[in-house]
């Protein structure tokens, strides 16, 4: 009985025990794998730390930008070469047999590395350059401190203000050209109703000119300049020379009839048909010039519709005196068929009057088809009688020019603007650049892999969506004043680059300073017209010169809105050359106040007119090269100037001796996993570490 009780008690503890020793081992394999999963993390982010400790020192000394060459020697950043050097690192914190962590000590984890993965490479192109944006930016903003937000505010306002009212400006002018060319058809019209050709520049009444073939050669009643409707002696003696009286005609068709002379009465009718058919081709062709016309007037009115409403949305940033001026043009270009009405035509009186006499005339040539030579003399007296009372409601009514407006007078050359556009267009930095200062020859020869080659700078709204408006103008104020800390432009005295100019191209991208210079230029005259106009808009002595002189150069087109488009014009390349004016200060290292004054304005029109762009008052407190060139890089597209940007550290780099130093192989952060395994388990493990400078 003693010998049961024992056995039993012995196999209960042996249960007890195994259970007891499962726990323990479970417990010992649960510690080994989560210590491997410690030693591994630790291993992958001390391995990451080596790798990225390799840092560029040279990039960090001259540009205080961190990141290291991933190409590991070779010709590209490539995840396995970058995967394999860290493995290598990880092997000596994790593999025991390196004896360098643990030299005496037995292995309990039993770790097998069985492979690194660079599961994502983050390089400084990429995000369309916007990466190396805030690698910069972050840099800069504890490099000094940056206040300058509000000069960019300053001209920030005003150049909106002024790229509205140059908005308007070039609205205005587009409807002013639409009246030109609604007055070049009513020109036309008059050639085809009074048979006067009238030359671009006028008509010298000393020698008029016409077409034998009108609307008014078919003159149905006593030729005089009242039934003409012409009220200009001159025209109307030449008119009158080729008006045929189509009534006479008829009375003597009626004599040939009763004295029973066919072959006249044939002849006769026949100058007639041919009369009637001429008329009713030449007022098909006015018909057409009139429909062309009530096209180009809607175009008009749906232009200054458009106009009207963009006025409307700019409203809040218009100035008073802005708006004053802008009103009275709109006004001009609102009472235009009024005016073309006074000044050269009434094209819907004409309208009327043509169709009345077309139908008259269509319903003659009827008549005439069914005119037969054989029948009974009273029979064919009666068809001419007929031919005759449709005469009656005949009339030139509203057939009116005003021929006083289309005089010619000797005046200023109409080629005028074509010259000055000319000028102002071609050899600009022989206009800007004082003649003491040298203009920098450099270039360099684009090369397949530079880095704004290889950033997809069409990527940047992606990258920014997430970030507010105050965010995104912060980081461009503080990446300008990175700029401008390290780079030089064309008022800096010494470059080491291989652009001289580089600044200006970070802004265009250009390979030669030559270029880069020339485009900036244009950029900041265009930016100070738009300012100079809102100036010449307000001084009423300079837009009546302006106004003086377009009134002259107009030739045949003198109504008031044609006019306008030669001031408007006028006025715009005077503010542009005044913007050039501006720029040869600026690169002299002057200053210009923001906002033109009588005093601050340079130009005459005669200095325009005399190709003459001349700069000799600067300014004390107004704003300097450097800071147009700062307000141009804020307008400028982030991602293109980030990317501009490193391709002149890689021109640098590459000038400096290291022909390889390409930004497509430069590496700002890693996501890799690490594969393993650990001794006596057949579980596959993996541990992902993430790092970034």
């Amino acid at each position: 009985m003693g010998k049961k009780y024992n056995g039993s008690i012995s196999l209960f503890a042996a249960m007890i025990f195994l259970l007891v020793v499962s726990v323990i081992t479970a417990t010992i394999t649960s510690a080994r794998v989560q210590g491997a999963k410690v030693r591994v993390k630790l291993a992958a982010s001390m391995a990451l730390d080596s790798v990225f400790a390799a840092y560029d020192s040279e990039l960090f000394s001259k540009f205080g930008i961190l990141l290291f060459d991933g190409s590991m020697g070779g010709d590209f950043a490539r995840n396995e070469s970058i995967a394999g050097k860290l493995s290598e690192y990880m092997e000596y914190n994790i593999d025991s047999n390196k004896k360098i962590n643990y030299p005496n000590i037995t292995d309990l984890l039993g770790i097998n590395l069985t492979g690194v993965t660079v599961k994502r490479m983050i390089k400084a192109t990429d995000a369309g350059g916007l990466l190396w944006q805030d690698m910069a930016v972050d840099y800069e903003k504890y490099a000094k401190p940056i206040d300058l937000v509000a000069d960019y505010l300053g001209i920030g306002d005003k150049n909106e203000e002024a790229t509205a009212v140059e908005e308007i400006n070039n609205s205005i002018v587009e409807c002013t050209k639409q009246v030109k060319r609604i007055n070049e058809s009513a020109i036309e019209l008059i050639g085809y109703i009074d048979g006067v050709i009238v030359p671009g520049d006028g008509i010298d009444f000393n020698h008029v000119k016409v077409s034998p073939y009108s609307v008014k050669r078919f003159c149905p009643f006593q030729i005089s300049m009242e039934n003409l409707h012409i009220n200009n002696s001159s025209v109307y003696e030449k008119v009158k020379v080729i008006a045929s009286n189509p009534q006479d005609t008829l009375d003597f068709a009626r004599r040939c009839v009763e004295n029973n002379d066919k072959t006249s009465l044939k002849s006769t009718m026949d100058k007639f048909q041919s009369l009637i058919d001429s008329t009713l081709e030449v007022m098909d062709k006015a018909d057409k010039t009139l429909i062309k016309i009530e096209g180009q007037n809607e175009k008009l009115n749906n232009d200054i519709n458009y106009l009207d409403k963009f006025i409307g949305e700019k409203e809040e940033i218009l100035s008073e005196e802005s708006m004053s001026e802008i009103a009275d043009e709109v006004k001009c270009l609102k009472e235009y068929k009024e005016i073309m009405a006074q000044d050269i035509c009434d094209a819907e009186l004409i309208k009327s009057s043509i169709t009345q006499d077309y139908g008259i005339i269509k319903q003659m040539a009827v008549e005439m088809q069914e005119f037969d030579y054989d029948e009974d003399k009273e029979v064919i007296l009666e068809k001419i009688d007929n031919l005759r009372n449709l005469l009656n409601d005949y009339t030139f009514e509203g057939m009116d020019f005003e021929y006083k407006n289309l005089e010619y007078t000797p005046g200023e050359d109409s080629k005028i603007l074509d010259s000055l556009e000319e000028f102002l267009e071609t050899g600009i930095l022989s206009l800007v650049v004082p003649s003491d200062m040298k203009i920098s020859e450099k270039k360099f020869e684009e090369y397949e892999d530079m880095a704004s080659s290889v950033c997809d700078t069409g990527s940047v709204s992606e990258y920014q969506k997430d970030s507010n408006i105050a965010t995104i103008t912060g980081k461009k104020v503080v990446y300008n004043e990175y700029v401008m800390d390290n780079f030089s432009s064309f008022t800096d005295k010494d470059s080491d680059g291989t652009l001289d100019y580089e600044i200006e191209y970070i802004l265009y991208g250009g390979e030669s300073d030559k270029e880069n210079l020339t485009k900036a230029v244009l950029s900041i005259a265009a930016l100070r017209s738009g300012i100079n106009m809102l100036y010449l808009m307000t001084d009423s002595d300079k837009k009546q010169e302006a106004y003086l002189l377009a009134s002259s150069m107009a030739g045949a087109y003198r109504v008031e809105p044609v006019i306008k488009i030669i001031q408007y014009t006028l006025m715009y390349l005077w503010s542009f050359a005044e913007g050039l004016s501006d720029v040869k200060l600026l690169l002299k290292g002057e200053k210009i106040e923001l906002l033109k004054t009588e005093e601050t304005w340079q130009l005459t029109l005669d200095n325009l007119l005399s190709h003459n762009i001349k700069a000799e008052k600067g300014s004390k407190n107004g704003m300097n090269y450097e800071t147009y060139l700062r307000f141009l890089m804020m307008l400028g597209n982030d991602g293109k100037k980030a990317a501009y940007t490193m391709d002149l550290i890689e021109l640098y780099m590459i000038q400096k001796g290291r022909k390889d130093f390409r930004f497509r192989n430069y590496i700002y952060g890693l996501e890799i996993e690490a594969a393993y395994k650990v001794e006596g388990l057949e579980i596959p493990y993996t541990e992902t570490a993430v790092y970034s400078y």
